[in-house]
């Protein structure tokens, strides 16, 4: 998605009154007032847990199990644990696709909040919840709510005396949340989803040309790539030194507490 579609399928629009009722930046189509409503009002939350993991019977199985280690990206739908229907009896929780998941308890609380969107049907243990939106109201831009309302959710984290953030869900639920009509919600989702995407192929991109400079720097500083002259004869062969007959060392006698006292870094 270019900048120029993005400014065309955008508007700023003024403020009419001094709250987040009317957004500054809407599609033109869309002029209703949000309705500030609590988080709480509008979702379901559900509690996972953990099957025993000395039977057998309830672990290797198809259903991913999410937890804490898994919460990566905003899309949830693999895990290196994987339990079995039995194990989902016996102790889990099953996450319908579509599902929003986020951490509640966990080290990682005290540096951002993982949570993302079953897209597909996932277990998961009791350091997460799930969350179910009503059909009033559109998933994925609840789920975009959340990211944009991180730095918030952020300052109701407390410690648990072990080493491990905890949120309490009575907080979470009490939170205002400023809905639009169900129709702007998902354009508003579908758009972030476009940006979210375009975003994930510049980073696919990236790590190919990562891969692509790696095997180029090998087969170069291996010899087994060389460069030709302008009039395509050969340079001449490379020469073995020690690292010592080519570089010179400099020190400093500015101590490191100098140029943290001169610099404040």
């Amino acid at each position: 998605m270019t900048r120029n579609k993005i400014n065309c399928e955008l508007r700023k629009q003024p403020m009419k009154q001094n709250n987040n009722n009317i957004p500054k930046l809407r599609f033109p189509e869309f002029s209703d007032v949000w309705e500030n409503r609590k988080l709480g009002e509008i979702t379901i939350w559900s509690s996972g847990g953990t099957p025993p993991k000395d039977n057998p019977l309830y672990w290797d199985g198809e259903i991913p199990w999410i937890s804490a280690s898994s919460m990566r990206g905003i899309e949830y739908f693999n895990s290196e644990l994987k339990i079995t229907d039995l194990g989902l009896k016996k102790g889990s929780k099953l996450a319908r696709k579509g599902s929003l998941l986020i951490l509640v308890r966990g080290s990682m609380l005290f540096n951002k909040i993982p949570i993302g969107i079953a897209t597909q049907d996932i277990s998961f243990n009791q350091d997460v919840k799930s969350i179910d939106v009503d059909i009033k109201n559109d998933n994925k831009f609840t789920l975009y709510w959340f990211i944009f309302s991180e730095n918030v959710i952020l300052s109701l984290v407390s410690g648990t005396g072990i080493g491990a953030g905890k949120l309490d869900l009575s907080d979470l639920k009490n939170l205002s949340i400023y809905l639009p009509s169900l129709p702007e919600q998902t354009k508003i989702a579908t758009f972030l989803t476009a940006v979210d995407d375009k975003f994930t192929q510049q980073k696919k991109k990236k790590e190919l040309l990562e891969q692509y400079k790696k095997g180029l720097m090998q087969q170069i500083f291996s010899q087994k790539l060389r460069f030709k002259k302008e009039d395509g004869t050969n340079y001449p062969d490379w020469e073995e030194k020690k690292l010592g007959e080519v570089a010179i060392k400099v020190s400093s006698n500015i101590s490191a507490n100098a140029i943290e006292e001169n610099t404040g870094i």
